[in-house]
Protein backbone atom coordinates (compact mmCIF):
# COMPACT_ATOMS: atom_id res chain seq x y z
CA UNK A 1 0.00 0.00 0.00
CA UNK A 2 1.40 3.34 -1.04
CA UNK A 3 1.82 6.07 1.56
CA UNK A 4 0.16 9.41 0.77
CA UNK A 5 2.14 12.44 2.01
CA UNK A 6 0.51 14.47 4.76
CA UNK A 7 0.58 17.72 2.81
CA UNK A 8 -1.49 16.13 0.01
CA UNK A 9 -3.95 14.71 2.51
CA UNK A 10 -4.23 18.12 4.14
CA UNK A 11 -4.70 19.81 0.74
CA UNK A 12 -7.43 17.33 -0.17
CA UNK A 13 -9.14 17.97 3.17
CA UNK A 14 -9.02 21.74 2.66
CA UNK A 15 -10.40 21.39 -0.86
CA UNK A 16 -13.22 19.13 0.34
CA UNK A 17 -14.06 21.56 3.15
CA UNK A 18 -14.12 24.48 0.71
CA UNK A 19 -16.39 22.67 -1.76
CA UNK A 20 -18.71 21.56 1.05
CA UNK A 21 -19.00 25.07 2.46
CA UNK A 22 -19.80 26.50 -0.98
CA UNK A 23 -22.47 23.85 -1.58
CA UNK A 24 -23.90 24.33 1.92
CA UNK A 25 -24.18 28.09 1.55
CA UNK A 26 -25.55 28.07 -1.98
CA UNK A 27 -28.98 29.30 -0.89
CA UNK A 28 -27.76 31.43 2.02
CA UNK A 29 -26.22 34.06 -0.24
CA UNK A 30 -29.24 34.40 -2.52
CA UNK A 31 -31.79 37.08 -1.73
CA UNK A 32 -35.42 36.10 -1.22
CA UNK A 33 -36.53 37.61 -4.53
CA UNK A 34 -33.74 35.91 -6.48
CA UNK A 35 -34.43 32.56 -4.83
CA UNK A 36 -38.16 32.99 -5.48
CA UNK A 37 -37.64 33.76 -9.17
CA UNK A 38 -35.16 30.88 -9.57
CA UNK A 39 -37.51 28.44 -7.86
CA UNK A 40 -40.48 29.55 -9.96
CA UNK A 41 -38.40 29.23 -13.12
CA UNK A 42 -37.35 25.71 -12.09
CA UNK A 43 -41.00 24.87 -11.38
CA UNK A 44 -42.09 26.18 -14.80
CA UNK A 45 -39.36 24.16 -16.49
CA UNK A 46 -40.47 21.00 -14.64
CA UNK A 47 -37.27 20.80 -12.59
CA UNK A 48 -39.35 19.80 -9.61
CA UNK A 49 -36.58 18.67 -7.24
CA UNK A 50 -34.66 21.95 -7.63
CA UNK A 51 -37.88 23.95 -7.23
CA UNK A 52 -38.75 21.94 -4.11
CA UNK A 53 -35.34 22.67 -2.57
CA UNK A 54 -35.62 26.39 -3.35
CA UNK A 55 -39.19 26.78 -2.11
CA UNK A 56 -38.33 24.81 1.05
CA UNK A 57 -35.44 27.13 1.83
CA UNK A 58 -37.56 30.19 1.12
CA UNK A 59 -40.43 29.00 3.31
CA UNK A 60 -38.32 28.43 6.41
CA UNK A 61 -36.61 31.82 6.22
CA UNK A 62 -38.07 34.07 8.89
CA UNK A 63 -37.64 37.24 6.81
CA UNK A 64 -40.20 36.09 4.23
CA UNK A 65 -43.96 36.14 4.60
CA UNK A 66 -47.21 37.49 3.30
CA UNK A 67 -49.05 36.68 0.13
CA UNK A 68 -45.91 35.86 -1.88
CA UNK A 69 -44.90 33.20 0.64
CA UNK A 70 -48.40 31.70 0.51
CA UNK A 71 -48.04 31.35 -3.26
CA UNK A 72 -44.58 29.83 -2.76
CA UNK A 73 -45.98 27.37 -0.23
CA UNK A 74 -48.64 26.34 -2.73
CA UNK A 75 -45.95 25.58 -5.30
CA UNK A 76 -43.84 23.88 -2.63
CA UNK A 77 -46.64 21.45 -1.80
CA UNK A 78 -47.31 20.83 -5.49
CA UNK A 79 -43.64 19.85 -5.77
CA UNK A 80 -44.04 17.63 -2.72
CA UNK A 81 -46.99 15.88 -4.38
CA UNK A 82 -45.13 15.35 -7.64
CA UNK A 83 -42.07 14.00 -5.85
CA UNK A 84 -44.21 11.98 -3.42
CA UNK A 85 -42.22 13.36 -0.49
CA UNK A 86 -45.12 13.17 1.94
CA UNK A 87 -42.83 11.67 4.56
CA UNK A 88 -41.19 15.13 4.84
CA UNK A 89 -44.49 16.99 5.23
CA UNK A 90 -44.86 17.07 9.00
CA UNK A 91 -41.31 18.19 9.70
CA UNK A 92 -41.35 20.82 6.93
CA UNK A 93 -44.73 22.33 7.82
CA UNK A 94 -43.72 22.64 11.48
CA UNK A 95 -40.49 24.43 10.47
CA UNK A 96 -42.54 26.85 8.37
CA UNK A 97 -44.98 27.47 11.24
CA UNK A 98 -42.07 28.04 13.65
CA UNK A 99 -40.51 30.57 11.26
CA UNK A 100 -43.81 32.49 10.81
CA UNK A 101 -45.87 32.09 14.01
CA UNK A 102 -47.70 35.44 13.67
CA UNK A 103 -48.34 35.51 9.90
CA UNK A 104 -52.03 34.63 9.54
CA UNK A 105 -51.72 34.03 5.80
CA UNK A 106 -48.99 31.44 6.29
CA UNK A 107 -50.92 29.78 9.13
CA UNK A 108 -54.04 29.69 6.96
CA UNK A 109 -52.09 28.02 4.16
CA UNK A 110 -50.67 25.52 6.67
CA UNK A 111 -54.21 24.71 7.83
CA UNK A 112 -55.29 24.10 4.23
CA UNK A 113 -52.31 21.82 3.68
CA UNK A 114 -53.14 19.81 6.80
CA UNK A 115 -56.63 19.30 5.36
CA UNK A 116 -55.41 18.21 1.93
CA UNK A 117 -52.39 16.04 2.72
CA UNK A 118 -52.79 12.24 2.57
CA UNK A 119 -54.08 10.84 5.84
CA UNK A 120 -52.64 7.34 5.76
CA UNK A 121 -49.27 6.36 7.14
CA UNK A 122 -47.34 3.87 9.17
CA UNK A 123 -45.71 3.72 12.55
CA UNK A 124 -42.15 2.43 12.25
CA UNK A 125 -39.87 2.39 15.30
CA UNK A 126 -42.32 4.71 17.06
CA UNK A 127 -41.91 7.27 14.26
CA UNK A 128 -44.90 8.40 12.20
CA UNK A 129 -44.36 8.30 8.42
CA UNK A 130 -47.03 9.86 6.29
CA UNK A 131 -47.89 8.12 3.00
CA UNK A 132 -44.71 6.07 2.68
CA UNK A 133 -43.78 4.33 -0.58
CA UNK A 134 -43.76 0.97 1.17
CA UNK A 135 -45.99 -0.04 4.02
CA UNK A 136 -43.71 -1.84 6.45
CA UNK A 137 -45.23 -1.04 9.83
CA UNK A 138 -48.47 -0.57 11.67
CA UNK A 139 -50.92 1.23 9.35
CA UNK A 140 -52.59 4.27 10.94
CA UNK A 141 -54.84 7.13 9.89
CA UNK A 142 -54.03 10.75 10.81
CA UNK A 143 -57.37 12.44 10.11
CA UNK A 144 -58.06 13.32 13.75
CA UNK A 145 -54.44 14.27 14.42
CA UNK A 146 -54.35 16.63 11.42
CA UNK A 147 -57.70 18.16 12.35
CA UNK A 148 -56.54 18.87 15.90
CA UNK A 149 -53.28 20.42 14.67
CA UNK A 150 -55.19 22.62 12.21
CA UNK A 151 -57.49 23.79 15.01
CA UNK A 152 -54.47 24.58 17.19
CA UNK A 153 -53.19 26.93 14.50
CA UNK A 154 -56.41 28.95 14.68
CA UNK A 155 -55.55 30.08 18.23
Amino acid sequence: MKHIPRHRTFAAFVLLTLVSSVCWGIFADISNNDLRSQSRKQFAENNIKEAYDGFSELAIRSDTGGLELVQDMSMLFQCMQRLRKYTDFDQLIEKIIAAHPKDWRVLSQAIQQYQSVPKHGVLVDNQWQRAPQRITGQVLNSTDRDRVRALQLFE
